[in-house]
């Protein structure tokens, strides 16, 4: 195989935390069913790339670092109510709400060949976003016979997106 040695100018960690908590909660009675499930998660990445030899067009020749963070933290809740199966007109109601917000920020730094900064904060951006969504939902089941179903449903969605670009 050869020598698999790489040489950088600079190290490239990589860190990645995630959390994620999730509930359902089901409540049934004779007449009528609840159903709720809710999940919230955040997470994070961060790394570094050595950008030294991908980029070279500097005269003098230089040293090329940058740094990435992106974030994600996301909340969804769904709640529906249904009538138990088994009866000859089954219908379910239903709302959906999600939430996401996110950062994706960029950082560089040019150092000359003896590791002094000549250039800070090359083209540092940030894009911070956020996304929405709510829906609606019904349903209807008529079961005409043993082997003949009649179903229908509607649906209401919103969607709401938005991001920002900040260069320096």
């Amino acid at each position: 195989f050869g020598d698999l040695t790489e040489n950088r100018a600079f190290l490239e960690p990589r860190t990645q935390s995630i959390d994620y908590y999730a509930a359902t909660v089901r409540w049934n009675t004779d007449s009528i069913g609840i159903k709720s499930a809710t999940a919230w998660s955040r997470s994070e990445t961060q790394y570094t790339v050595d950008m030294s030899e991908a980029d070279g067009g500097w005269v003098p020749p230089m040293l090329e670092r940058w740094e990435r963070r992106l974030g994600l933290e996301k909340f969804t809740e769904e709640l529906r109510i249904a009538l138990p199966p088994g009866r000859r007109v089954e219908w379910t109601l239903g709302g959906f709400y999600n939430y996401e917000r996110a950062v994706d920020q960029l950082t560089g730094q040019v150092y000359d060949m003896a590791y002094h900064p000549v250039l800070d904060d090359a083209g540092p951006t940030s894009v911070p976003s956020a996304f929405e969504e709510r829906a609606l939902l019904g349903e209807m089941t008529w079961h005409i016979t043993d082997l003949f179903d009649l179903t229908g449903g509607v649906r209401y969605d919103q969607t709401l997106q938005s991001a920002k670009v900040y260069v320096r």
